[in-house]
């Protein structure tokens, strides 16, 4: 798990609280590619972001994706009474008609 503070730990601390458990955390870190390498060695189980996701395949280890998991929300912050910057505008214009995946195919079995 990522350290104290920050908005991945804040999520699954979260998410397991919700699920009516607190996370027993032994390692924490914000490099999901060491998060990766502990669990391949045996430390733990993780929680990962999509995003996070690399592909990485090994045959210990199992991704499956996390039914009705929390949903990241972006925001755009302007200067109030400023003429919204033609970049910005595109921005948020692409961003709006991006997809939302689902769970479906990112699960691997191992």
């Amino acid at each position: 798990m990522s350290g104290p503070g920050t908005a991945w730990n804040s999520c699954v601390t979260a998410a397991a609280n919700q699920a009516g458990f607190q996370p027993r955390v032994v390692h924490t870190v914000d490099d999901f590619s060491a998060v990766f390498s502990m669990v391949q060695a045996g430390l733990g189980v993780a929680l990962m972001p999509r995003l996070a996701w690399t592909g990485l395949n090994h045959p210990q280890i199992v991704v499956r994706g996390v039914r009705e998991t929390a949903r990241r929300h972006i925001v755009v912050l302007s200067r109030a009474g400023s003429t919204p910057e033609p970049l910005l505008t595109a921005v948020r214009e692409a961003a709006s008609k991006v997809p939302v995946p689902s769970v479906g195919p990112f699960a691997i079995a191992g």
